[in-house]
């Protein structure tokens, strides 16, 4: 199984597919599969990438809150991309892994040659944090809820969450192709609806009837919307190339 050490932590991947790499990362408490079934739809053309983030999955599970900060999160993917040889990626992440991808366009964005983000949003305002640290405390009240899971791993990721500065800042900047996606009946729609607006080359697409999970597992939809983004995408690169 493919590992690659960032600083200590070993961080799990897969690789399925062949062609433009398009690096995935999870939903909180989830792992690397909860993308299988968009592998399976894109991997007859594209490089999926799916990460394992750290406290999750095969990677390591430090239990130090200050291990998952965005910017620790953001460097695992980097170090998957150099182990790996990319220069460059499509990132594309959902939840907790579209918070790891707004900080992504802040720190990294030459690394990317696009984003695609759903069901989440850089404004993280303290009442957000408030709801993070409160969701932090029932993952250590109720283990048994989170059967096979490190708990103590995935407190420090809730609570890691929490530090540091909000990335909304970054939006105006994300000059480069953006697909961002919501359920209409997410309860950050209003929220994720405002960020897209901020962001200059966005698609932004909404799911009718689907909550925040059912979103991400409403595959067709989600996969309709992003094959002909990513057609695009390649398209660009593909001008972008210097003649040989």
């Amino acid at each position: 199984m493919p590992y690659v050490n960032n600083e200590g932590v070993n961080v799990h991947y897969e690789v399925r597919g062949f062609g433009l790499p398009i690096v995935f990362n999870h939903g909180f408490p989830r792992d690397r599969t909860t993308w299988y079934p968009y592998a399976e739809r894109l991997e007859g053309k594209y490089s999926c990438i799916l990460i394992d983030g750290r406290g999750m999955g095969l990677t390591d599970k430090p239990h130090e809150i200050e291990a998952y900060t965005f910017e620790r999160k953001v460097s695992d993917t980097l170090a998957v991309m150099d182990g790996l040889g990319l220069e460059r990626a499509v990132y594309w992440g959902y939840s907790m892994g579209g918070g790891v991808g707004w900080a992504a366009a802040r720190l990294a964005p030459k690394r990317f040659h696009a984003f695609i983000i759903g069901g989440s949003e850089p404004f993280r305002t303290e009442a957000d944090k408030d709801l993070i640290r409160k969701s932090a405390a029932r993952i250590r009240s109720d283990p048994a809820g989170y059967p096979g899971q490190d708990v103590e791993a995935l407190y420090a990721s809730q609570m890691g969450s929490t530090l540091g500065p909000n990335f909304e800042d970054v939006l105006p900047t994300m000059t480069m192709q953006c697909l961002v996606y919501v359920g209409e009946d997410d309860y950050r729609f209003a929220a994720i609806t405002r960020a897209a607006a901020l962001i200059p080359n966005v698609s932004f697409v909404t799911l009718p009837g689907k909550d925040h999970t059912p979103a991400h597992q409403d595959v067709d939809a989600v996969v309709s919307h992003a094959l002909p983004f990513l057609e695009t995408v390649q398209a660009g690169i593909e001008l972008e190339a210097p003649p040989r």
